[in-house]
């Protein structure tokens, strides 16, 4: 349900509207199985950042979701870590 977040390819101007959407997308579909899911949402945000300048991030990103143990990483805590590391790339840290 809802639309979908548009594609993130590195434009520090629209990094908040992107993580916005996505965050709007994910709570219009919560109780849809596999919103619920911290780790299912990473790897959902990664389908929605695209392009030549953050392929790297997305790779490291992948490889260290890849890593995870879903019976022990898939809690709350690793998607706020995406989120934050999502931050630090992105974010424009000059605007207020």
């Amino acid at each position: 349900m809802g639309s979908l977040p548009r594609i993130f390819d590195r434009d520090r101007q629209q990094a908040d509207a992107f993580i916005n959407e996505l965050l709007t997308y994910i709570c219009i579909n919560m109780g849809v199985p596999g919103f619920e899911s911290p780790m299912r949402k990473i790897a959902m945000a990664l389908t929605y950042i695209k392009g030549d300048k953050v392929d790297q991030w997305v790779k490291r990103i992948a490889e260290w979701w890849d890593s995870l143990n879903p019976m022990i990483h898939n809690v709350h805590y690793t998607w706020t870590l995406f989120l934050v590391a999502f931050q630090e790339q992105f974010m424009d840290h000059s605007k207020q």
